[in-house]
């Protein structure tokens, strides 16, 4: 393997099982209640902007501690690739193979939450309009569409972590 994309690659799959990982936790421990399911799922995208934090990191290390904004970015985007395929990958198959009711299992869930708080029944209709299109959204164009929109979002943040973390000689 190429020195230079080494880091590239190990984070990029440690990051997409770590992904998968979290979206596992997110999909049977927290679709239960929407709150936690949303706040997991808000924490499990911060663990992993913190994780490209630390691939950045390992490649201005192993170039001796001086790095290019290119050589870490490169190594980065090669991270961020890996680790976002794995999240699409394991969206489709859980999705569309292990458990194709989840949406379904999580408005009821929502449902049942929302009539317990004592929320009014048009309310409720309001609130559970919303997940109309979710099985819409899940579809494998779409969860490919997201794909690139949340590559694009990391990249801003290695664009960040790259400029922080340069130095040049």
């Amino acid at each position: 393997m190429n020195k230079k994309y080494s880091i590239g690659i190990i984070y990029g799959i440690a990051g997409a099982l770590i992904y998968s990982i979290l979206l596992y936790l997110r999909y049977t421990r927290f679709a239960r209640n929407p709150e936690t399911f949303g706040v997991f799922a808000t924490f499990s995208y911060f663990a992993i902007l913190v994780f490209f934090f630390f691939a950045a990191r390992a490649r201005k290390m192993q170039t001796g501690g001086i790095a290019t904004f290119r050589e870490i970015f490169q190594s980065l985007l090669l991270t961020i690739l890996i680790t976002e395929c794995g999240y699409a990958i394991f969206n489709m198959v859980y999705l569309h193979r292990i458990n194709p009711l989840f949406f379904e299992q999580f408005r009821e869930n929502t449902r049942l939450m929302l009539t317990k708080a004592g929320v009014e029944k048009e309310k409720i209709d309001v609130q559970l309009s919303g997940f109309d299109n979710m099985t819409v959204q899940y579809t494998i164009a779409n969860i490919l569409k997201g794909l690139g929109m949340w590559m694009l979002i990391d990249c801003i943040f290695g664009v960040l972590y790259a400029s922080v973390l340069k130095k040049s000689k």
